[in-house]
């Protein structure tokens, strides 16, 4: 994919249009039907600044993530990160900012398949899986496995990808099946290797 070719995925983060050339994007677009990147949690290069939720860009700066994110600790902007607690605790911290409010809005009302990359379905995000398993349009989930299948960090993800399937099921007003389906996390290619 060359710099002019548009993503394949939208994250909804634009140049801002009064002033195209800062070195930051901005969220400023909805995604609609499209498919879409969003960080439910937040992410270490999302920011906010004078109420305005802003990202780092290296392709913007030339500048390696983790330099942006450095330099912008140093001026008081601080991530937008939700990274400990209860899944009661992360949830509140969500319903706060309008942005991981909007995330896992989009999360609840999904109608096609669900890829999950690297994510552990573990206890403390049970307010995701709550959603994933309540969202009764949800056709398929497609959960990544790294390393061996029958690993005990393996079988956690299955045990609580099937706990999702049992508590769709268990809905009132017949509601349709969530199929899980597992897959290799290398076969993915994630991050174009």
């Amino acid at each position: 994919m060359s710099a002019d070719d548009p993503p394949p995925f939208e994250d909804c983060f634009r140049a801002d249009e009064d002033e195209p050339d800062l070195p930051y994007l901005v969220f400023s677009q909805r995604l609609g039907d499209k498919k879409g990147i969003l960080f439910l949690h937040g992410a270490l290069h999302l920011y906010l600044d004078g109420g305005e939720l802003r990202k780092h860009s290296w392709i913007r700066t030339g500048q390696r993530l983790t330099e942006l994110i450095q330099e912008g600790l140093e001026k008081g902007q601080y991530p937008l990160f939700v990274a400990e607690g209860s899944p009661e605790k992360k949830l509140d911290q969500i319903q706060g900012n309008g942005y991981l409010w909007y995330a896992s809005e989009k999360l609840r009302n999904i109608e096609s398949p669900l890829v999950l990359f690297g994510h552990r379905l573990g206890s403390s995000d049970g307010h995701i899986l709550n959603l994933i398993a309540k969202n009764r349009k949800l056709p398929e989930l497609y959960v990544s496995l790294h390393g061996k299948p029958d690993s005990p960090a393996n079988r956690t993800i299955r045990e609580a990808a099937m706990k999702m399937v049992d508590a769709r099921a268990k809905m009132s007003s017949n509601p349709k099946p969530l199929e899980v389906f597992f897959y290799d996390s290398d076969s993915a290619e994630v991050w174009d290797s």
